[in-house]
């Protein structure tokens, strides 16, 4: 979870786990909750947020949420994460666009994607 960009938001039907065996079903539908790309005041940035920010206090707070996570393999996976996944880029321009302008008082982020292109 430490490279998520988001968690999921469901609900559980817990009534298929009364015997035997473990299944995840769900009641109603799936989504993906990404919430504010700035954390509430006092709250560390998380998930979606830590793409936004420079790469080397993203790294650093990953770390500080995961202590038990080799500082190497999670640097090496943020780098081909920043480097390769389209998502990560476009929140990492969006970090950069928003640098330009200091002064913003609130910004909307939008991400358009094509059905099939996820």
């Amino acid at each position: 979870m430490a490279l998520a960009f988001m968690s999921l938001g469901v609900t559980e039907d817990k009534n298929v786990n009364r015997r035997g065996g473990w299944v995840f079903r769900v009641h109603g539908e799936l989504c993906h909750l990404i919430g504010s790309l700035h954390p509430d005041d006092g709250n560390p940035p998380s998930y979606a947020q830590l793409y936004i920010y420079d790469a080397h206090l993203a790294l650093a707070q990953r770390l500080n949420q995961n202590n038990n996570l080799s500082p190497h393999t999670i640097d090496s996976l943020q780098t081909m994460l920043l480097d390769f996944h389209p998502y990560a880029n476009h929140l990492k321009h969006a970090y950069e666009v928003l640098d330009q302008y200091p002064d913003a008082s609130d910004a909307n982020i939008c991400l358009c994607v094509m059905p099939g292109q996820d």
